[in-house]
Formats: structure tokens, sequence, C-alpha cells
């Protein structure tokens, strides 16, 4: 089922010129992590679903697919985290705990924007993670103010080399238009592909018709205000 999106990732590679090479090189990167998350996914439920259910099955069914031994106990990824571009754009679920916060600060994250006003991270006790709040009620678009406001703090984090954590309440709809957003004006990727490269990596992700909506309405954007 994964040989088609290859055959045209492949397809693509060739047909760009060198000064391509940077954004080729970031989406297909994109797409081998999204499809070892999924794999590894897969193969986790099938092995819970064969029998080994409870606590110390999953446990142990975790532990054999997944390398534990670099976690510490002080330290634990909010649900849904991955990175989106690696070492710039991470996307997550709500960090609800000073241990998921620890986890973002190992990760190098310096910047974490928070997308759902109904849920915020205990952020007071983290000096070193800049925090920003851009508000959207859930299942709904952001505003093009909110959407420029995201990019403009994405750029200046791309210039000191600083990594940033985005996140709502599930890491899927909110966060997903930003990613998508992000894919569009750092990657030059149209918005249908931006879409689709978010949904490759986060399934769920970009919920709704009008978010759908908000993404081409940002490439239009930003074609009529691009130099």
């Amino acid at each position: 089922m994964y040989f088609i999106p290859v055959v045209t990732y492949v397809a693509e590679a060739w047909t760009v010129n060198v000064r391509e090479t940077r954004k080729v090189e970031a989406m297909a990167i994109m797409f081998v992590r999204s499809m070892i998350a999924v794999t590894r996914r897969n193969r986790i439920r099938n092995e819970v679903i064969r029998g080994r259910v409870g606590v110390q099955g999953v446990h142990e069914t975790v532990e054999k697919f997944c390398d534990m031994s670099e976690v510490s106990s002080s330290e634990c990824a909010p649900w849904n985290f991955s990175w989106i571009v690696p070492n710039e754009l991470a996307g997550m679920a709500w960090p609800q705990t000073p241990a998921n916060l620890r986890f973002l600060e190992s990760q190098g994250i310096k910047h974490l924007v928070t997308l759902s006003p109904e849920k915020r991270p205990p952020i007071h006790a983290f000096p070193g993670l800049k925090w920003i709040e851009i508000p959207i009620e859930e299942f709904e678009p952001p505003k093009m103010s909110q959407m420029r406001k995201f990019i403009d703090l994405c750029q200046k984090s791309r210039t000191k080399n600083e990594s940033v954590g985005i996140h709502c309440r599930m890491g899927r709809g909110r966060t997903g238009v930003m990613a998508a957003c992000y894919l569009v004006h750092f990657l030059d990727q149209p918005p249908e592909r931006a879409i689709i490269n978010i949904r490759l990596m986060r399934p769920g992700s970009v919920e709704t018709y009008e978010q759908e909506k908000a993404v081409i309405a940002y490439h239009d954007y930003l074609r009529r205000t691009k130099p």
C-alpha cells in the first residue's frame, strides 16, 4: 500500500532542480518518519489484538518495539508528539504535566505555541520554554492574522536555529492546520499536498472542511504578498 506514494516522491525528486534539493530531502524525511510511525503502531496493535491484553501485556508489547532505555522517568512525551520537520517544528496534544514539558526541553524545543484556550500547559515552572498563545476554538479554522502570527514566530525561530512545538487539545485539527501552513510557507508545498503530508505523518489532522479552506486561503495570501 506504500508503493504508490514512494514512487511519487522519487519521480518528483528527479524532476526538481538543484535549488529544490533541501525541500525534497525534508519531504522524504517526513514521509519515512510517518511510515515508521504507522508500521510501529500497527505492529503494537496487532500484538494486543492477538491476546496480549492487560497492563503488563501492553507494556511488554510496547517495550518490545520501542527502545525505552533512553527515556528518563522524569520525562514523558506528550500524547501524539512527533517531529513534523526535524529540529524545526513538532506537533503534539496538550502537554499537561511537568514531565511532558521536561521532555520538550530535552528535545531542544525553545518555543511552545498553545492553540487551545481550553487546555493550557503548566508552563510557569519552565522559564526556558518561551510560551505563546494563539487561541482558536475547537474545530474552528484560524484567522489569517493568527496564521501570520504563527508563521512570523517560526520565521524568527528559524533564523536562530530554535525549534518550535505546537499543540491543541489532541494535536489534530488546529495543530494540523498550522503545521500545513508551515509546509506551504517554508517548503513551498501546494496546500493540498501539505494537508496530505500532515495527515500521513499525523493521522486525523485537519479535521474539518473549514480548516482545509484556511490552509488554501493562507497559500493564496502568500502568493499575493510574496515578492
